[in-house]
């Protein structure tokens, strides 16, 4: 019979369980391994039309939680490390296969990755995101800054890492790999008057 104070229907069932606790964890057990297919099923098709909404909510915690998450890292760095290696020891060939595909799938995360370390390498200030690098890419109509030609798209520092520039957005314009090996590190070249306005 339901309570007509949720408090107290939730205070009754919360003692219960604590009272309970070794019976309702075997019962728990038992309903998840005679309905274990079933419940992975929905839970993939649960995650897969929620992904955004739990792509969100993974980052506002991640946002909360970071100084707590990173005292976390440094105090058991060691075992994290460990834990991790063996990991992927155990599950090489997964990883591998993972790796690949993903980066085949998202060609613009690698981009950002790689365009990242470089910058860093040059010790270059400022950083660009992947979400960064495919917002200036539409912002170009996905289309060659210089040559206005739609095709694979590479990033350009208007001014070049080398010459001092720095890794920021507003210092990044989509190129084919033509125009961008022809400016190199050269000085900036002059955008179509179009392209200006965006």
């Amino acid at each position: 019979m339901p309570y007509k104070d949720p408090e107290r229907g939730r205070t009754y069932f919360r003692q219960y369980h604590q009272a309970h606790r070794e019976i309702r964890s075997a019962q728990q057990k038992a309903y998840y391994q005679t309905h274990r297919e079933g419940k992975l099923t929905y839970a993939r098709e649960y995650q897969q039309a929620h992904a955004h909404e739990h792509h969100e909510a993974s980052l506002a915690y991640s946002r909360r939680n970071t100084e707590k998450k990173r005292g976390y890292y440094v105090a058991h760095r060691d075992e994290q490390r460990a834990s991790m290696r063996a990991y992927y020891m155990a599950h090489r060939e997964e990883s591998w296969a993972y790796t690949k595909e993903y980066q085949r799938t998202h060609p613009e995360v690698l981009k950002a990755t790689q365009e990242r370390r470089r910058a860093a390498k040059l010790r270059s200030p400022g950083t660009v995101t992947s979400g960064q690098w495919r917002a200036i890419c539409k912002a170009y109509g996905s289309r060659c800054a210089y040559c206005e030609e739609k095709t694979k798209l590479t990033m350009d520092h208007v001014i070049p890492l080398s010459k001092g520039g720095s890794h920021t957005p507003d210092n990044i314009v989509p190129a084919c790999r033509s125009c961008n090996s022809a400016k190199s590190a050269g000085p900036p070249k002059p955008l179509p008057a179009i392209r200006l306005l965006l």
